[in-house]
């Protein structure tokens, strides 16, 4: 596990150097929706939050908040834990590829 959130902090550093946050456009109505497929247990969600928190909702006043759509083929969300965030909400779903997943703007 800790070698999984490592390899997470590697990426989530990488987006933040490459300005990824910059490029976001969120829908309408300043919602980014972004997908999370294949999640497992989504143990990242902390690190996730914290990335969103800082990189895009504290730095672009367009983006007034988030949705998470987690997915994954089995229910390994354990209890479905928010993000503790009030500006970023995660809808958890369980499916296979058959269903598409919703519009957003990242994956």
């Amino acid at each position: 596990e800790a070698q999984q959130k490592s390899a997470y902090d590697s990426l989530l550093h990488r987006l933040r150097k490459e300005g990824l946050a910059s490029v976001l456009q969120a829908d309408p109505g300043g919602v980014l929706n972004i997908n999370v497929p294949f999640a497992g247990k989504f143990a990242e969600r902390p690190q996730l939050v914290q990335f969103l928190r800082q990189e895009v909702l504290q730095r672009r006043e367009d983006i007034r908040a988030i949705h998470l759509f987690v997915v994954d083929v089995e229910d390994l969300f354990a209890d479905r834990p928010g993000s503790g965030d009030p500006e970023i909400i995660i809808h958890y779903r369980v499916q296979d590829g058959r269903v598409p997943l919703p519009a957003a703007q990242l994956l």
